[in-house]
């Protein structure tokens, strides 16, 4: 009997040449899929504060992909993640919370947690009449404190988004120190504009120590946060 075999085109695979010697040649020759430079830029919110946010690739994208960084932070810190993304044709934009990297009010403060929520939806319908952002074809992704305030957003405004990605929402936190929580709301009423220090280093959001060293270092990282959040 004559057996034959005739292998898919898609599962032939070009060798691959591992010599150190042209890894370097090959390097070097690599286009980046995605552009590395970003606009910053700024929108009011409904009471008048100047927010910032980063643009990268809106000319003649399709798509669009809105992120939301996590608690104490700014729009600066995507800018490592955005070549490794690959996504040529999707507009991104990073915004910049209230209080956080060069937006305006002061270090880690909102009157509450809604007002960063509202800022949200302001940010979203700048984006929509400024560059033509289409709901039904943005997703948002939100870390941490920026996935409460994205979910939240969600849940009072309905936008009518493709997807949401929440990564590692911070739904419940734990304060380590005991009787933290009565004590940040004995704060509260006898100060209700109080912030308090975070105690987060580098080493516990990453293994990388490059990275931590990176974020411990970055003087535009705000350690206070509202004690109304």
């Amino acid at each position: 009997m004559n057996l034959s075999f005739t292998m898919p085109l898609e599962w032939v695979r070009e060798p691959v040449d591992r010599s150190p010697l042209l890894q370097p040649a090959r390097l070097a020759a690599k286009i980046l899929p995605y552009p590395t430079m970003s606009t910053r830029l700024q929108f009011s919110t409904d009471d008048g504060a100047s927010l910032h946010y980063k643009t990268w690739n809106v000319s003649g994208a399709t798509r669009a992909l809105v992120l939301i960084h996590r608690g104490h932070e700014h729009a600066d810190r995507w800018d490592p993640v955005i070549p490794s993304l690959e996504m040529p044709d999707t507009a991104i934009y990073a915004w910049e919370a209230r209080g956080h990297g060069q937006s305006d009010g002061r270090r880690g403060h909102a009157t509450g947690f809604m007002q960063y929520v509202r800022d949200l939806d302001a940010f979203f319908h700048h984006l929509q009449t400024t560059h033509g952002l289409t709901p039904d074809r943005t997703v948002v992704v939100a870390h941490s404190v920026g996935a409460v305030i994205a979910a939240t957003w969600v849940h009072d405004f309905a936008p009518r988004i493709a997807g949401l990605v929440l990564a590692t929402p911070a739904f419940d936190v734990n304060l380590i120190v005991p009787g933290a929580l009565a004590s940040i709301r004995l704060m509260q009423k006898l100060k209700p504009d109080t912030t308090i220090k975070s105690y987060v280093r580098g080493s516990w959001l990453t293994r990388d120590t490059q990275a931590a060293d990176t974020y411990d270092a970055d003087t535009a990282i705000s350690k206070d946060i509202s004690a109304k959040i």
